[in-house]
């Protein structure tokens, strides 16, 4: 496989540097690797924002995405484009299951899977405090 990415000269990025990818070897599985936002995802500042479209153009297999902390799967295949999220939530607002994405190719078929890393779990629960004397 052919890993593309690159590291960011700035602490904040507010250019497209998905157009730039391209596949550029004869590599059987091309990978882009990108710490960015999909353009016009709410709840994120745009940081190096990018389109489904820029993702599609550069040949990429598969995307491993960055920067949001919620596992999200923005396309399941030609390319498969995946947020893995975080492997361990840093504060209470990032609830749920975290870890990664153990991707498998087999003959040129992507598939993917889930797979926890968390040491510390973060859940919203309702207590019912109505017979509570304290």
């Amino acid at each position: 496989a052919s890993i593309y990415g690159f590291s960011y000269q700035a602490r904040a990025v507010t250019e497209n540097q998905a157009a730039c990818y391209r596949r550029s070897t004869d590599a059987p599985f091309h990978i882009g690797m990108l710490h960015g936002t999909l353009s016009g995802s709410e709840g994120h500042d745009p940081y190096c924002p990018f389109t489904h479209d820029d993702l599609v153009k550069s040949g990429m297999d598969y995307w491993a995405l960055g920067h949001i902390h919620k596992r999200q799967i923005l396309s399941a295949g030609n390319p498969a484009v995946i947020y893995p999220g975080n492997t361990q939530a840093r504060h209470m607002k990032e609830t749920g299951d975290k870890g990664y994405y153990l991707v498998r190719v087999t003959n040129g078929d992507i598939s993917y899977e889930f797979q926890k890393a968390h040491d510390v779990l973060w859940e919203k629960a309702a207590v019912d405090v109505t017979e509570a004397k304290n």
